[in-house]
């Protein structure tokens, strides 16, 4: 099984890649669901603020 956090990043990589290839329905889809776990993961950092 995968690690957690390598899962997340893949959804970010196959978004990068489906945008690539012009697939932007899916390009978006994986870039919503790498959001949702990770886009809020540095608010507490000043420079994400």
């Amino acid at each position: 099984m995968m690690p957690v956090a390598e899962m997340i990043e893949s959804l970010y990589s196959q978004g990068v890649i489906e945008q690539d290839l012009g697939e932007f329905g899916s390009a978006r889809t994986h870039f919503e669901k790498f959001l949702q776990h990770w886009g809020a993961a540095d608010t507490h950092l000043p420079q994400a603020r």
